[in-house]
């Protein structure tokens, strides 16, 4: 704060004069810093300022890999959203900022599809099975801002990982009584859970559950077979679309669901195949930079192609099996603003 003093005087009475002293607030500082890394950080309260605004988003749990003939996973939760406006605040104190980062997605080491030929529908020789690693998702960090003088702290949880065939669960808040007395106000917004899948063999078109974030459900993914009248074998395995976020600005609403991943489609004229996966959904909040914390899309899984072929009077059976990665979550962010 500064203050400013006008003298007046009279043209014709030089010896008159009245001062004014106004306190004048216009030089208070104003700025905002945003950490969006994960990890350990710091963050120093700016000479002159004494309220902050706090912005936090936990971070996204990992959408599940499709594991063949358990079919599609779940996606992963989005992060919790948690803002504190008026936290009143000393010049030179600091906050240990802990940025959660996205949960990894679901993996697998094996070539995806699986092939497996038998002699016999339900029973008989198997050929082409092939040995591998079903690496799970793992859950989003939590983002922790912790205020070192007072030891008081908030906390927007990460959203869980994905399952076969659950959806992992959405983010929680946790705030300290202590943390809530120093703000004007605090809204807490738990994340949402991740899209189910479906188990089993589920048909032609397995759909891996989409990951979610505050602002809506991700989309389904999709694995889907396709054989041309030349005799080649096509096949998609698109994942889920992303959570939608939340931006770091407030504002906070519904955001709109991610779609799905598309069907396969085959143009002959020129030759294309489609093998896209779902779009990410609407973030939530005041579209401002780029929003964080949303839950990853899960890959599809289950049989896609089930096929019978006589060759010297055997009948041989085709099944294909499809093991698609999921998304990986979107890490946690926090913004501090304060002034005008």
């Amino acid at each position: 704060m500064a203050t400013e003093t006008f003298t007046l005087t009279l043209d014709n009475a030089p010896s008159e004069s009245v001062s004014v002293t106004i306190n004048d607030t216009s030089l208070t500082p104003a700025g905002e810093q945003s950490f969006t890394t994960p990890g350990v950080s710091a963050f120093t309260v700016p000479t002159g300022v004494t309220s902050v605004d706090i912005f936090m988003v936990g971070a996204g749990g990992g959408g599940a890999v499709g594991e063949y003939t358990n079919g599609s996973p779940g996606g992963g939760g989005g992060g919790a959203v948690i803002v504190a406006e008026g936290v009143s605040v000393t010049p030179g104190d600091t906050f240990t900022v802990t940025i959660g980062a996205g949960g990894t997605r679901g993996a697998c080491s094996t070539n995806s599809p699986f092939e497996i030929v038998t002699t016999s529908y339900n029973s008989g020789s198997s050929k082409y099975p092939q040995a591998g690693t079903i690496t799970a998702a793992t859950n989003g960090g939590s983002t922790i801002v912790k205020y070192d003088p007072t030891n008081v702290t908030a906390t927007a949880g990460g959203g869980g990982r994905g399952f076969i065939v659950s959806g992992g669960t959405g983010g929680t808040c946790t705030v300290s009584a202590g943390f809530t007395s120093l703000a004007t106000n605090v809204t807490e917004i738990n994340g949402t859970n991740g899209n189910t899948g479906t188990s089993g063999n589920s048909g032609k078109f397995p759909g891996g559950g989409g990951g979610a974030g505050q602002a809506g459900q991700g989309g389904n993914g999709r694995g889907e077979f396709y054989r041309s009248s030349g005799g080649f074998n096509y096949y998609k395995a698109g994942s889920g679309g992303n959570g939608g976020g939340a931006y770091l600005y407030g504002g906070y609403t519904a955001g709109s669901d991610g779609s799905n991943a598309p069907a396969l489609v085959v143009s002959t004229s020129p030759l294309q195949f489609n093998y896209n996966g779902g779009t990410t959904g609407g973030a939530t909040g005041t579209a401002t930079g780029s929003a964080y914390g949303g839950g990853g899309g899960a890959g599809a899984g289950g049989q896609i192609r089930a096929q019978t072929i006589i060759s010297g009077g055997t009948n041989y059976y085709y099944f294909w099996y499809l093991a698609g990665v999921g998304q990986s979550g979107g890490d946690g962010a926090v913004r501090f603003a304060w002034g005008a």
